[in-house]
């Protein structure tokens, strides 16, 4: 099913391919788990899914730039398809994401909505669901590159199913400190991160990096 929303450069058309995919877009474009204002600029979006969290983000301005890391197959071409309005401005990356760069076993479930690492998954869905082997970037190593192109990031959005609070607390504070918002599909109550400040919005962990943790990022990269 085709469905429009409203965004500040017009309206725009989405791919909806299950019903699970409505609870994306309602998270995503209703609700506003991902608040992000038409200044934006670079994105890092880890678990990209079927590209709703992308479209959100490249639908706030004409020039915001969106780096996605999805290891799914089946999720690509749905994709592509649906951020074929912006091409150009997004670059894909076929891969999980983690501590280190590695072959690992990922789990997938029906709909596409869920997926992760084998090893990180609790979840119920996961007994009986599909495996693959997929290549796995080092989070550090792949946000390090991006910075180190764009000067820093504006938002991080990590969704990738147990690894969340692994993956920041593996990120260097040179690093953290160069990321303007992280936005973490957990619970962050326990896990606080150096120079931001955290808050929770439903399932969302929300950090913010405090103002002088951005002087000394700038000071550091002059």
């Amino acid at each position: 099913v085709e469905v429009e929303v409203r965004t500040p450069i017009g309206v725009q058309a989405l791919r909806l391919y299950h019903p699970a995919d409505m609870l994306t877009l309602n998270e995503v474009f209703c609700r506003g788990d991902y608040g992000a204002d038409e200044a934006l600029g670079t994105v890092v979006d880890f678990g990209s899914n079927i590209g709703v969290s992308a479209a959100y983000f490249l639908s706030r301005n004409t020039t915001a730039h969106v780096y996605l890391f999805e290891p799914d197959q089946r999720n690509i071409a749905k994709l592509h398809a649906q951020l074929a309005p912006f091409k150009g401005r997004y670059t894909l990356r076929e891969v999980a994401v983690g501590l280190s760069d590695d072959a690992v076993s990922f789990c997938h479930e029906e709909t596409g909505r869920y997926g992760g690492v084998s090893s990180a998954l609790t979840q119920s869905w996961a007994a009986t669901a599909r495996t693959t082997t997929v290549p796995c970037v080092d989070a550090e190593k792949a946000l390090r590159a991006i910075i180190a192109r764009h000067g820093e990031i504006d938002v991080l959005k990590v969704d990738i199913e147990g690894l969340e609070a692994k993956v920041l607390k593996h990120l260097s504070a040179t690093t953290r400190a160069s990321i303007r918002s992280i936005y973490a599909e957990m619970d962050g109550r326990g896990t606080e991160l150096s120079g931001f400040r955290r808050s929770q919005r439903g399932s969302i962990a929300v950090y913010r990096r405090i103002a002088h943790v951005a002087a000394a990022a700038e000071r550091a990269t002059a």
